[in-house]
């Protein structure tokens, strides 16, 4: 869908799908789930103060805070792109 857009962030590849597992960690109905979000969020934005590692690092902790559950790496790479 987003290839028919010839926008320049298109064309680099900088959009990105919000994680929604297993609500959307962003955009719908606020909730619990936009702290992992704002996570990802700063990771994107500043890659360099937040790594991937901190990132998966605090978004098992809140899985397993919120939903008593580990996130294996499967899961961890199927909800973030």
């Amino acid at each position: 869908m987003w290839r028919i857009w010839p926008t320049r962030a298109v064309r680099q590849g900088k959009l990105y799908d919000i994680p929604a597992a297993p609500y959307n960690w962003i955009a719908r109905h606020p909730s619990i789930n936009r702290l992992p979000g704002f996570y990802w969020l700063a990771h994107l934005a500043y890659p360099d103060l937040i790594s991937r590692q901190y990132l998966e690092k605090r978004v098992r902790e809140f899985y397993a805070l919120f939903y008593h559950t580990s996130l294996g790496d499967g899961n961890m790479k199927r909800f973030i792109r």
